[in-house]
């Protein structure tokens, strides 16, 4: 069995945030802050404009170092750390969602987390396929699939071949989650907003929408993000580091939808990427507002030291995140939406360590899908968050999700 990394220390990591030596006065500062729970104040503080808000909101560095001490108070303690006093002593509940959008677990009768995967392996993309497999590796049938991106992207209509996949997946009560992004290839910064806002796309959104809510209309409601990951700005996305245009584009494709009747099944998921991950911005920025986000949703993978410095547990990853974000919208159900983790370290412990934090630290989280594929990409290689990628994982992965808390199929058609 391999051994997880050392503990990072808390130093060495912030001076590589802050790129200068730290002393001992300043380092005391940091840690008073960690120690009464300040963090989601001083974050406050900044985005009231305390300090530049131009340059904090650009670098996203300071976001990074907040949720890094927490990370690493985290793992130095032992525990989890809970930002602005939000700290979960029983079963969250969230107010119903109108129309039949998917619910939290509570409106179907249920306590616990649903539990789903994006699924990219063997060629398969058929639910008819893809949820018999989880079915008998894990023993369980999926809460949801979230689809892959073929053709899936603004300016293209959503094609004929996914809306039988969501009828598919339908069929067999399982929650569809599509992606319904922009086009990747733009070169010029900002240029996916202007062609988005001048309304040169809105006959290709208007159909999509009009597609969809046929969908709804005789299968329910199922979920939906666009522009994922809207805060990282390392040549990805194209979307990516324009808070402003990001917040007007998204309502501009929301209302499109809400006036042809789609978002009467359509769940809008707000998906940034984790603020504590090198080159992001802190995601709240990004925030298009309440009355336009169903479900909050979170991307965060343990890569080790590839794109964080080093070996980062569930609630390292998660934790600044989550508590702002409960803090701040607080009737919003919360999921994650992508994660997994490397072979690096004890990746049984890893998986063991997730679940268990979930139910016992995030109450407020209320679904999670898990990434279940072997890639590579630019500077991460053959990173392989499989929950099979060898017998400890899958059966840590089984043993898991085997607890009533992890939900498989929820009786969302109802609703």
């Amino acid at each position: 069995m391999k051994k997880q990394p050392p503990p990072i220390k808390k130093r060495e990591f912030l001076e590589s945030i802050l790129g200068h030596e730290v002393h001992a006065d300043e380092m005391q500062k940091y840690e008073n802050m960690v120690k009464a729970n300040e963090l989601a104040r001083v974050v406050d503080i900044l985005e009231k404009g305390a300090v530049n808000r131009r340059d904090f909101l650009k670098s996203g560095r300071l976001a990074a170092l907040l949720g890094g001490i927490a990370a690493v108070s985290n793992n130095c303690a032992g525990g989890s750390l809970m930002l602005g006093g939000v700290k979960e002593t029983g079963p969250v509940h969230y107010p119903r969602l109108p129309g039949h959008k998917i619910q939290s677990p509570e409106h179907y009768g249920l306590e616990g987390c649903m539990v789903g995967y994006y699924f990219k392996r063997y060629g398969w993309d058929e639910p008819n396929d893809i949820i018999p497999f989880y079915e008998r590796k894990v023993g369980k049938t999926p809460s949801i699939i979230l689809f892959q991106y073929s053709g899936t992207k603004i300016p293209n209509v959503i094609p004929s071949g996914i809306i039988t996949r969501m009828i598919q997946a339908a069929e067999k009560n399982v929650i569809s989650f599509i992606t319904y992004d922009a086009r990747y290839y733009y070169e010029e910064e900002g240029y996916v907003f202007k062609k988005i806002l001048t309304g040169e796309f809105d006959d290709a959104i208007k159909e999509s929408a009009k597609k969809l809510r046929k969908y709804g209309e005789q299968y329910g409601g199922f979920f939906i993000r666009t522009m994922r990951e809207m805060n990282l700005t390392r040549r990805w996305p194209p979307w990516g580091g324009i808070p402003h245009k990001f917040k007007k584009t998204w309502k501009h494709i929301w209302h499109i939808f809400n006036e042809e009747g789609a978002n009467e099944y359509a769940t809008w998921v707000w998906d940034p990427f984790i603020s504590v991950a090198r080159g992001a911005q802190y995601a709240n920025s990004y925030y298009p507002g309440d009355s336009f986000v169903d479900w909050i949703g979170f991307n965060g993978y343990n890569f080790g030291g590839q794109l964080y410095q080093t070996y980062q547990t569930f609630s390292q990853l998660f934790t600044f995140e989550y508590s702002t974000m409960r803090k701040k919208h607080p009737t919003k159900p919360i999921m994650i939406v992508e994660t997994g983790t490397d072979e690096m370290g004890s990746k049984e412990k890893w998986v063991k360590n997730a679940f268990r934090d979930v139910k016992e630290k995030f109450q407020g989280i209320k679904a999670i899908c898990w990434w279940d594929e072997k890639w590579s990409h630019n500077t991460i290689v053959d990173f392989d968050s499989r929950i099979d990628s060898s017998p400890e994982a899958l059966q840590a992965f089984k043993e898991s999700i085997a607890d009533p808390y992890f939900l498989g199929k929820v009786p969302y058609r109802k609703v």
